[in-house]
């Protein structure tokens, strides 16, 4: 089963260069791994037209970690291709849709059969993903077929349908389906999943959500450039307290968009002048005028999201083997 991923925690990427050799590669794929069992939460996409690896993370300090740890514990130099992170937008649904997804082939001796109604509903920001199994008859769906729908539900969300971006807020009810007894298998009704969230996410009025931040600065008084940035950058609604030995704190939620922007030169003037903590706050629906250039910008567009658990499934004597077939894969060049 397809590890969890808390996307509500993750906000920014991260772009690393391939590794040199293939068994650097595949050496650095099972740190990731390792470290994600440990519990630090983040997601990796494979980029296979530029050759790199895009991090998804819940911020600059815990990329770090993560670069720190590769380097120290496992012996790896990972090269960063983009020292400055970008956002991670993600995308949820509008309404409330009823979909039906539907795998039936038929070639030669091969059948294939699998059928499913899903009805997605958004939830609250934050409310992440869940999903429910309305059927109790076996004639419909058995119940050995259930895990498949949810990981072909959750696989999808995962690579997104809009520019490659993560959909998250969804709950998933599966109440009706279809069964073959000869041709139904676990791979069909994966299939027949995904094809109906699919379905389902066309027709749900998609959103666009980008990461707000909360920014906390503590300046001293007569750092005039300072406050004039954070000024400009935290904006009239921008919550101001002096303090009795004269310094000044500035709290407001910001768009990780724009405190990107101007980070660099705030903290520049920080170093000697104050301090400030930046946390994610919330995601909410970014402004009509700039989602078709986020969407056409995206990175994640020719990137596939890699379940760092998926080789396991076959057993550990086999991991090696399906681990070596996918280095191989994604060191194909298509220059030759």
């Amino acid at each position: 089963m397809m590890k969890t991923v808390h996307w509500a925690d993750l906000c920014m990427t991260y772009t690393i260069d391939r590794p040199k050799t293939k068994e650097e590669l595949k050496r650095m794929l099972l740190a990731l791994k390792r470290l994600a069992e440990e519990g630090l939460n983040f997601a990796v996409y494979g980029e296979e037209v530029r050759k790199q690896f895009i991090i998804a993370v819940q911020g600059e300090q815990q990329f770090n970690q993560i670069m720190d740890r590769l380097k120290r514990e496992f012996g790896l130099e990972v090269m960063v291709a983009e020292q400055e992170p970008k956002v991670l937008y993600k995308t949820t649904l509008g309404k409330t849709v009823e979909s039906e997804g539907r795998y039936v082939r038929q070639n030669g001796g091969i059948h294939k059969f699998g059928v499913c109604s899903l009805r997605c509903e958004p939830l609250p920001r934050g409310g992440g993903y869940e999903f429910v199994n309305l059927i109790e008859d076996d004639e419909v769906i058995p119940e050995e077929y259930i895990p498949a729908v949810e990981e072909g539900v959750k696989s999808t969300m995962y690579r997104g349908l809009t520019g490659g971006l993560p959909i998250v807020d969804v709950l998933v009810r599966l109440y009706d389906g279809a069964y073959h007894e000869k041709d139904s298998n676990v791979f069909s009704y994966k299939i027949a999943a995904s094809i109906g969230f699919r379905n389902g996410y066309s027709q749900a009025d998609p959103i666009l959500l980008e990461p707000y931040m909360n920014v906390e600065m503590k300046v001293t008084h007569n750092n005039a450039n300072l406050l004039s940035l954070a000024a400009q950058l935290l904006g009239p609604n921008s919550n101001v307290s002096e303090h009795a030995d004269g310094s000044i704190s500035l709290q407001a939620e910001v768009p990780l968009r724009e405190w990107l922007q101007y980070r660099e030169q705030i903290q520049e003037n920080l170093k000697s002048a104050g301090q400030c903590t930046v946390e994610l706050a919330y995601y909410d629906p970014v402004p009509e005028d700039l989602k078709e250039t986020i969407i056409a910008t995206s990175r994640l567009a020719d990137a596939y999201y890699r379940d760092l658990f998926q080789w396991e499934k076959w057993g550990k004597e086999s991991e090696d083997r399906y681990l070596s077939d996918y280095v191989d894969s994604f060191w194909e060049d298509s220059r030759g």
